[in-house]
């Protein structure tokens, strides 16, 4: 039983995956803007963009395979579960890292 995607969801995951990869770089030219509101130095503000790709790195070797051996539908639950803790944890303190 074989299915073939068709153009339209082809497509839709072609942006998808554009835009996740380009969601990357996006936070690169606010960086300036950030020490000046965060009141932090440039030094530690660059921990933004390494955490973000070395997350998409921990994501593309760790996760990704996971698909192979467990439900993607578990794998989702775990991670908005995930997402939504991170979100309503409590922020301490002025320094992000």
């Amino acid at each position: 039983m074989s299915k073939n995607l068709s153009n339209s969801v082809l497509y839709l995951m072609s942006i998808s995956a554009g835009l996740v990869v380009a969601n990357l770089y996006y936070n690169q030219p606010r960086l300036h803007q950030m020490v000046v509101e965060f009141g932090v130095s440039e030094s530690a503000i660059s921990n933004v963009p390494l955490a973000t790709q070395l997350g998409y790195a921990f994501g593309l070797l760790f996760i990704v395979p996971l698909g192979d051996k467990v439900s993607n539908k578990k794998i989702v639950q775990f991670d908005f579960a995930l997402i939504i803790l991170s979100l309503i944890a409590p922020f301490h303190g002025k320094h992000i890292f």
